[in-house]
């Protein structure tokens, strides 16, 4: 089974300079802000970082699941931590954006800190402790022995991929190579980090 690995750009404008051709057995994807997704190259599988809880119609400044469908995006995130904590979404809205997604053929990436979080294994399950999250110059890794625990028992009682996010880079990636896949948030902002992070999941 191919490893997942999910380029979260958030809130950051990038570029994508890797060529891909030798990561085959890899499936590559990123999750570009909204008004970039569209410039996602070839061969490069579309996400988006949220969607819209709502249906279509008069929602000013909301995207929904038919638009991001109708772009070809294949993933989207759901329940970040920085949803979660800056635009206090909750069980009901994350089992909603859930929803929407499943009715339009998106494949969701539920984002969880812990088990509590896991209100839905209809598609891909994000296993991401508050702690690793990363942010510009700092990295706080999980104990891989940790990280491992917790991916295999969630995939067998899930029976979904468990993909892991939390300060992942091209130096540690290895010792997290029970996960079915990775959400890279800052490594995947400089093209070279991320093709040498790709090298390593590749090995």
């Amino acid at each position: 089974m191919s490893k997942l690995v999910v380029a979260n750009w958030k809130a950051n404008i990038s570029n994508f300079e890797v060529q891909t051709s030798q990561f085959q057995d890899l499936e590559i994807c990123i999750a570009a802000p909204f008004p970039f997704i569209r410039d996602i190259p070839e061969g490069i599988t579309k996400a988006a970082q949220d969607v819209s809880f709502y249906p279509p119609g008069s929602y000013t400044g909301e995207v929904t699941a038919e638009m991001l469908k109708e772009i070809g995006v294949k993933y989207c995130l759901v329940g970040h931590l920085e949803r979660r904590k800056y635009f206090n979404e909750g069980r009901d809205i994350v089992l909603t954006k859930i929803r929407r997604l499943n009715e339009n053929g998106i494949i969701p990436i539920l984002c969880a800190r812990n088990e509590e979080e896991v209100v839905d294994h209809s598609g891909i399950i994000m296993y991401e402790p508050e702690t690793a999250i990363s942010t510009p110059g700092n990295y706080h890794p999980e104990d891989p022995d940790a990280v491992a625990g917790i991916v295999n028992s969630w995939r067998e009682k899930y029976k979904t991929k468990i993909l892991y996010g939390g300060s992942v880079n091209s130096d540690n990636v290895l010792n997290y190579s029970q996960a079915d896949g990775f959400v890279i948030g800052q490594a995947s902002l400089d093209p070279r980090n991320f093709y040498e992070l790709l090298c390593q999941i590749k090995t």
